[in-house]
């Protein structure tokens, strides 16, 4: 497929709209086939109630109106699902309407959830969704810790859960070198690829990670069997594909075959942007017990990786940042959104720059990330720009298919604009469809009703999402059994009333001072914007007539935006309406309150008002999780959790910093104390490396020289382990000044 937009309009203007046309006809006469059934369905169950015999209406209807007794009962069961207030306004196909009715009323609620949120759902789809659901509720009986334990200590049979205990310490020393050696070694640039810096001691600490992953690797055979046993896992089997992706990873580091000899992938041919075999290692370390695990993980367990295109404000990836995704790469070509991100969050890799820039081979460094996200700009679909403008370089839809068919990634999600679907596009917006579900997607346009997640303005958030066909997951568009409705003036208060005292602090002298009117109208305003009154957009240019009486109604003068917050002495009665600045807008959208932005005053409201929600990004975001890991994300409690840790907002990113000869010694002086224990094991396995090893070590640290053979004395051990307790403390506060390294402060985004 070309790159142009006009290569991707494969029919003339004049076919789209005769294409539209009959499609708008049949979807009224769907509308009314889902009324007609609905009808038909509620006389039925009238007429059960009139009879009191199910057998005798079956008959009665058999024999007056030629309707066989099957499709008597699918009606009765139609009626009762229609009795479902989240289904009276939805138009369904009879299709689905069957399928739904047959479905276990244990899973139907999560599939009737997902066709009220707009999620077209034929009988295989619904039979996914019935299958994904009987997962979940067997997971309830297990929670994910108690599995994982059970799993391993019963490979272990006769020996006892100390050997497990013990084992899984000695992996999570494995982690932490390997941690240790990617801080040091790996590249900070995510556009360079995940390369490694060959500085100094790089074969050391290369090396002591293959020793450090020998021992890990002796004692699991001792306690479970050898390891090639567990490189073909059963299907199905959740567990053991972990634990073979563990064992897979511990052979790698036990041959070298990572760093500059393979990156981190488990698959070498594609060691791109993955950190795979560190995070498969990770399954063999301790996990948290099982009262700090629920069933339905509030937040997810691991990170996933994410590209990111159009990232303007910000909103987006602080969304999927929260969700469990790690952003290898940021793009966004406006200088003042490209300075937003960067003060914000110092730490995101961020370059200046267009999708449409981006070469084929930047691309393909990506291939296989687990998400693609971006938003498609709207310049190209105004509500009066005809197909016409969608030849321009302002079109990225193009560029957007060229960036998923180069690097097939797993999922990706597009926030697009509402005009897209007009009549004068949808056909163009069909024919985008239809070729990312060539590419081997699914791919689904979904609506997100802002008002349901917190964000007080009318109105839906439309993207389209595409997992691969290949995924075992199943997607499930994202809507609460019980939404989070938050009205206009609890949302605005903490940006609008910034000067109300306290009652009793106003002399009655002063009751008709300016003060005492400021703090009656705060607590006027405050009550009346309480409702259930929505705004029904953020004025970014003049609103219509109409508009600006619904922003009264929800007590908001909205004909312009201000920079500051009302004044005192502006304020003279307990009916004035405030006009909302730009952290008043930002709060709307569900920014955190400490956000900036770093254009002037219009500037900051466009960059607002096109960024998408974090709160609805967060939403998307978990459900695509969901679907790629198979892991269970209880949406109804993670979408009420702060979406970031507020005190790292504008923090600057830790510089890298150049390890000194203190480091070093420091480390060599903890390889050693990790090592001297199990020398004669590190001696059987591989001789040559051992003996080189703790020759260089131990000759260089314990104050009591030995000579080459000779045991090491009690003295000398206690020595060496009195250096490596003073050091460890020393080498994580002065010599590695990450953000994890502030003990007094919790990450709440790495999930």
């Amino acid at each position: 497929m070309s790159d142009r937009g006009a290569d991707m309009a494969r029919t003339s203007f004049d076919d789209e709209r005769l294409l539209v046309e009959k499609t708008d006809v049949i979807q009224r006469k769907m509308v009314k086939l889902t009324e007609s059934f609905g009808e038909i369905s509620k006389l039925v169950r009238e007429l059960h109630v009139a009879a009191g015999d199910p057998i005798l209406v079956e008959n009665l209807l058999k024999v007056r109106a030629n309707i066989a007794p099957a499709d008597t009962r699918l009606f009765t069961n139609i009626a009762e699902l229609l009795k479902e207030n989240s289904l009276k306004d939805t138009v369904v196909s009879p299709e689905t309407l069957r399928a739904l009715s047959a479905m276990p009323h244990e899973a139907r609620s999560i599939a009737v959830a997902a066709v009220a949120a707009g999620q077209l759902s034929d009988a295989e789809k619904l039979q996914e969704i019935e299958s994904f659901s009987e997962q979940l509720l067997d997971r309830r009986q297990k929670s994910a810790a108690r599995e994982r334990d059970e799993y391993l200590k019963g490979l272990a049979q006769a020996l006892v859960p100390q050997a497990v205990e013990d084992f899984e310490q000695l992996a999570e020393e494995l982690v932490e070198a390997i941690r240790d050696f990617l801080y040091i070694y790996q590249s900070q640039n995510s556009f360079e690829g995940l390369e490694f810096y060959s500085e100094h001691d790089y074969a050391s600490a290369h090396r002591d990670i293959r020793m450090l992953a020998g021992l890990v690797l002796a004692d699991f055979e001792t306690i479970f069997g050898k390891v090639e046993s567990f490189l073909t896992p059963p299907e199905n089997d959740s567990q053991a594909g972990m634990l073979a992706n563990a064992c897979r990873a511990l052979l790698r580091f036990v041959e070298g075959q990572f760093g500059h000899d393979g990156g981190l992938a488990l698959d070498e041919t594609n060691a791109g942007f993955s950190l795979e075999l560190f995070d498969a290692v990770r399954y063999l370390c301790t996990w948290p017990s099982e009262g700090s695990v629920s069933e339905a993980h509030r937040q997810p367990s691991e990170q996933l990786r994410v590209l990111e295109f159009g990232a303007g404000a910000g909103g987006m990836a602080i969304g999927l940042m929260a969700a469990g995704f790690q952003h290898v790469g940021l793009l966004e070509n406006m200088n003042t959104r490209l300075n937003t991100l960067k003060t914000n969050w110092p730490s995101w890799p961020i370059r200046k720059g267009l999708i449409t820039e981006v070469s084929d081979k930047e691309l393909k460094r990506h291939q296989g990330i687990d998400l693609l996200a971006g938003s498609i700009p709207g310049y190209s679909f105004a509500r009066s720009s005809g197909p016409e403008s969608r030849v321009s370089g302002d079109n990225h839809f193009p560029a957007a298919v060229r960036a998923v068919r180069i690097i097939k990634p797993r999922s990706f999600v597009f926030a697009i604009v509402e005009t897209a679907t007009f009549a004068q596009h949808a056909a163009y917006l069909a024919e985008v469809c239809s070729d990312l579900t060539r590419l081997g997607y699914k791919v689904e346009q979904i609506r997100l009703v802002k008002n349901d997640f917190g964000i007080p303005i009318q109105g839906t958030q439309l993207l389209l999402v595409g997992v691969r066909v290949s995924e075992s997951g199943t997607f499930i568009i994202p809507s609460l059994i019980s939404p989070v409705r938050r009205p206009v003036s609890e949302v605005v208060e903490p940006a609008l009333i910034k000067y109300e005292t306290f009652p009793e602090f106003v002399e009655r002298k002063d009751s008709y001072s300016h003060q005492n009117r400021y703090n009656l109208w705060a607590t006027a305003w405050r009550r009346c914007g309480s409702g259930e009154k929505l705004l029904p957009c953020i004025p970014v240019s003049q609103p219509s007539k109409s508009a600006l009486a619904a922003m009264l109604e929800a007590y908001i003068k909205g004909d312009f935006y201000r920079d500051t917050p009302p004044q005192v002495g502006e304020v003279d009665d307990q009916h004035f309406r405030p006009r909302l600045t730009v952290s008043a807008i930002a709060l709307l959208q569900g920014f955190p309150v400490e956000w900036s932005f770093e254009a002037e005053l219009s500037g900051n409201v466009d960059m607002i008002a096109e960024a998408m929600p974090p709160v609805l990004a967060r939403a998307i975001g978990l459900s695509i999780y969901q679907a790629l890991t198979g892991t269970r994300v209880d949406l109804e409690t993670a979408i009420r959790e702060p979406l970031i840790d507020r005190e790292r907002i504008g923090r600057p990113r830790p510089e890298r910093v150049s390890l000194t000869p203190k480091w070093y010694t420091a480390s060599r002086i903890l390889k050693a104390a990790k090592f001297m224990d199990r020398e004669d094991e590190l001696n059987k396995l591989n001789p040559d490396e051992a003996g080189r090893a703790l020759d260089t070590y131990l000759e260089e640290l314990v104050p009591m020289k030995r000579g080459k053979g000779a045991a090491l004395s009690r003295k000398e051990r206690a020595a060496v382990a009195r250096i490596a307790a003073a050091t460890r403390l020393q080498r994580d506060r002065d010599c590695f000044p990450t953000e994890d390294s502030y003990p007094t402060r919790q990450d709440h985004t790495v999930l």
